[in-house]
């Protein structure tokens, strides 16, 4: 099976009775190692961790970096003194303004 992964990019642990006491959020493929029963494995490193991981393919999702960063515009430009005219999202439209209980009631 060909490797799903590449050096560089970002995904997360699934989470399971292996990965309990690791880090929440993104890893970093730092380097893929020899196949493991058939099944690639790779070399991961958090931020949030002083050490790498090694992790079986089938235990790691793919993240969707530009997806979570239009979803954090979003929530920014969603603040109460939040300036949503000045966030443009790289599809070119403006994230959408929600509604806080800073507003006022109509």
């Amino acid at each position: 099976m060909p490797p799903q992964f590449q050096i560089g990019q970002t995904v997360r642990l699934a989470r399971g009775l292996p990965y309990r006491g690791a880090a929440d959020g993104d890893y970093r493929i730092v380097r893929q190692l020899p196949d493991n029963g058939g099944e690639p494995q790779y070399c991961i490193k958090s931020d949030r961790e002083p050490h790498e991981r090694v992790v079986k393919e089938g235990n790691l999702i793919k993240v969707d970096v530009a997806h979570d960063e239009r979803e954090a515009l979003r929530m920014l430009a969603g603040r109460p003194n939040g300036n949503s005219e000045s966030i443009v999202l790289d599809d070119g439209t403006q994230p959408a303004r929600r509604a806080s209980r800073c507003d006022p009631v109509a």
